[in-house]
Order: structure tokens, then sequence, then C-alpha cells
């Protein structure tokens, strides 16, 4: 009767620790796809920022040293 428990409580802590793995495991790839999404939210900004100086910002404002001789 005893080895029967002890058999029965193993299986639902190799279960247990099973379903622990698989959240784990989820819970990393859910971080790895924040991290990415974080990445391309930044690489889309500095891409705004770099467009926005090269078009406009410093044409509007830098003229280059024009100086009148």
């Amino acid at each position: 009767m005893m080895i029967k428990f002890k058999n029965l409580n193993l299986t639902i802590l190799r279960e247990l620790n099973a379903q622990m793995d698989c959240k784990i495991q989820w819970k990393i790839d859910a971080e790895k796809q924040i991290i990415k999404l974080k990445l391309k939210m930044l690489t889309m900004k500095k891409m705004e920022a770099l467009e926005y100086f090269t078009n406009q910002g410093y044409k509007s404002t830098y003229h280059g040293d024009q100086r009148q001789q």
C-alpha cells in the first residue's frame, strides 16, 4: 500500500515539475518577444529621428559655413 502511494506521489511530482518547466520556458519566450519588440521600437525611433534630422532638422536650421566675403 505504501509503495503504491509513493509511486503516485512521484508521478504527481514529476508532472508538476514538467508543468513548471513549461511555464518557465513560456515566460522566457515571452520575455524574449518583449525584448525583440522593444529593440524594434527603438530601431524605428532611431530611424525616425535620423530621417527627421536629415530631411528637415539640419536643412532648416543649419546652413553650413556661409560667410560672406
